[in-house]
């Protein structure tokens, strides 16, 4: 990887970090994304249960 990062390789070397950016801000996204619809079970049931 040392060498790609090369003044001659430095666009891919920006490019695959900002990729791995792009990734890692996906896989939050998909975290956040399920808690968030697992609360929205987890209301639903308790209403169910309990209805106001």
């Amino acid at each position: 990887m040392e060498e790609q990062c090369s003044p001659l390789g430095w666009g891919h070397c920006y490019q695959e970090e900002r990729i791995e950016e792009l990734r890692h801000l996906y896989r939050t996204w998909e975290l956040e994304a399920t808690i968030l619809s697992a609360k929205e079970g987890d209301r639903k049931a308790r209403n169910r249960i309990h209805p106001s």
